[in-house]
């Protein structure tokens, strides 16, 4: 729904197979992505897989390029994304649909569903959503007459055949259920939980390589189980409107497991298994207050944990219990601060200026890696912090057109794969080595341009922009004493 914005694309990336977003040129751990105020991401790498998003249940998704609050915590160096659950509008409300797909042949080939239900009384509101998405296969394209044979599986096999693509399919549950207490108009207190089930193939190598030329023509993932929650609390509070307090309190957790088959997956054959926790939990707190119709300010403040771990084990078959007992490979932790403060300016009913700075600081809690029984505790560094600062000029036209200039400093703090990630070649030869004092990355943004609505259903939204990225986080090789090829994320 969101690539539907000007400058904003989806795009799959990796060997996960994972679903990105980008916003002008900036990918997706340099955006920030949040679910009814919360950020929402895998704490690890900044990412995350977003065809696992079903959106049927939000209100809206309001896309910020360049310029956006200081009050979203850090880390929107290309911009942000905010999505908002749907709350109930009517007494009682119920809705339903059903998608059924089909390919060119006409098989059957995808199913969605969604139901809802909700209710929106004077002293409270409830609403429950329930989607449904699954997916069995994709067609490929009739030219292509399959991949070659590879001759270390026994029989000779082919990753892809004609037709339908191999191992493509997957299926996505959620329920999203959204309670508040309304007393009075100046006042409310909602209550969020939003619970998703998803299971993921992830389509083997169909190119011409052989086996001995590439290591990923054997590889093949696949995803049983990737569940996410999230609980929110959320309350907003007016007083004679010239105070509005809101506050958010969150806790999102990503869990997920992976197989990973080194061979034919037709077989049933399953080399590894890896069991992913991450999760992450804060909060923040925003205060508005009018000094009079010409200025206003705005505070705001937030802490974020973000934690990661990982477990892994060796297997004999896809669906066995693990021939290795569970061991521990990767836990990590963050702490991040942010502090706020936007002043607002109107001199004139219809111009607009808003200044604003924020301050955002990550200090390291663990950085622990484990290679079979042994723990090792990398160096954590010293933390970073960085410095926000937007600007932006607003010209209201009339009730139907706005012009606007702005300009901002944006920053992204390194993620912990790229500070602490590492792989070992042989005893005493890594390959990619952690640099956990990695700067933030850095941008400037300049933008100018109109928004307008020239009938109820037609709008107009121009606009010209330069952005310059500075410290931008790149993999450096670098040969080591032993004549390895080093890896090490360095800013350039």
């Amino acid at each position: 729904a969101m690539t539907l914005a000007p400058g904003v694309m989806q795009y799959m990336t990796g060997l996960r197979n994972e679903s990105g977003i980008s916003i002008r040129g900036f990918r997706t751990s340099q955006i920030q992505v949040m679910m009814d105020g919360g950020p929402v991401y895998i704490p690890y790498d900044g990412n995350d897989d977003y065809s696992r998003y079903l959106v049927g249940d939000l209100e809206s998704i309001e896309v910020s390029k360049g310029y956006s609050s200081v009050h979203t915590g850090g880390n929107s160096l290309g911009g942000t994304i905010d999505m908002r659950s749907s709350r109930p509008k009517e007494r009682l409300e119920f809705s339903a649909r059903y998608v059924n797909y089909f390919d060119e042949r006409g098989e059957d080939m995808a199913r969605h569903v969604m139901l809802s239900a909700g209710t929106r009384q004077e002293l409270f509101y409830l609403k429950a959503t329930g989607l449904f998405d699954e997916k069995d296969f994709y067609r490929i394209a009739g030219s292509f007459d399959g991949s070659p044979e590879y001759a270390l599986y026994s029989p000779a096999h082919r990753n892809q055949g004609e037709g339908k693509r191999e191992f493509s399919a997957h299926r996505d549950k959620k329920l999203n259920i959204q309670a508040g207490l309304t007393p009075t108009e100046e006042a409310e207190i909602a209550l969020g939980y939003i619970a998703q089930r998803g299971v993921k193939q992830r389509p083997p190598y169909a190119g011409t390589q052989r086996e001995n030329e590439s290591d990923h023509v054997l590889r093949n993932w696949d995803w049983p189980e990737i569940d996410k929650d999230t609980v929110s609390l959320r309350t907003r509070l007016s007083h004679h409107k010239d105070i509005i307090n809101k506050a958010n309190l969150y806790h999102d957790t990503h869990k997920s497991v992976q197989r990973n088959y080194r061979r034919a997956w037709a077989h049933a054959l399953a080399d590894s298994k890896a069991q992913y926790d991450d999760h992450d939990y804060g909060g923040n707190v925003e205060i508005a207050y009018a000094l009079n119709e010409m200025h206003s300010v705005i505070l705001s403040g937030s802490y974020r944990r973000d934690v990661h771990k990982r477990k892994a084990a060796q297997l004999v078959s896809r669906n066995s219990t693990p021939a290795t007992p569970w061991l521990k490979t990767r836990e990590m932790a963050d702490d991040i601060w942010t502090g706020a403060v936007e002043y607002i300016f109107k001199p004139v009913k219809n111009l607009t200026l808003t200044l604003g700075g924020s301050y955002t600081r990550l200090k390291p809690v663990k950085a622990d890696e484990f290679l079979g029984q042994t723990g090792y505790s990398l160096t954590k560094g010293n933390g970073e912090e960085a410095f926000n600062g937007p600007a932006g000029l607003f010209w209201d036209v009339n009730q139907n057109h706005q012009a606007y200039a702005t300009v901002s400093h944006k920053t992204r703090m390194p993620t912990m794969e790229e500070r602490y990630r590492f792989g070992i070649h042989t005893p005493g030869a890594p390959t990619r080595m952690p640099n956990p004092d990695l700067e933030p990355e850095k941008a400037v943004h300049i933008e100018t341009g109109w928004h307008g609505k020239i009938q109820d259903k037609i709008k107009l939204h121009a606009a010209l922009f330069f952005s310059e990225v500075r410290d931008l986080i790149l993999d450096t090789p670098v040969r080591s004493p032993a004549n390895f090829l080093t890896i090490i994320p360095q800013t350039q």
